[in-house]
């Protein structure tokens, strides 16, 4: 049997396509027995404009990411690598 212990693709609300809570992402991780996780936010200033996605959809506020997952990654240390 195949243990799958990361996973290198999610998104937390952080990216316009998500809105999902950073640190929850981490314990969900962590409570399958994941080693590592991999936060791949969306910076996409020329993804083209929708009548239905406003026109910063997929823009990062990069401080404000890099500030939350590096506070994570210190408190979870101990308990998955996190990596973005």
């Amino acid at each position: 049997m195949i243990s799958i212990t990361a996973d290198t693709h999610v998104h937390s609300h952080h990216s316009g396509d998500s809105d999902a809570d950073m640190e929850q992402e981490i314990l969900t991780a962590i409570g399958k027995g994941l080693k590592e996780l991999t936060f791949t936010e969306h910076l996409d200033y020329d993804y083209p404009g929708y009548p239905d996605l406003p026109a910063e959809t997929f823009h990062l506020d990069a401080d404000a990411y890099a500030a939350e997952f590096f506070r994570l990654k210190e408190t979870y240390r101990d308990r998955i690598t996190l990596r973005f």
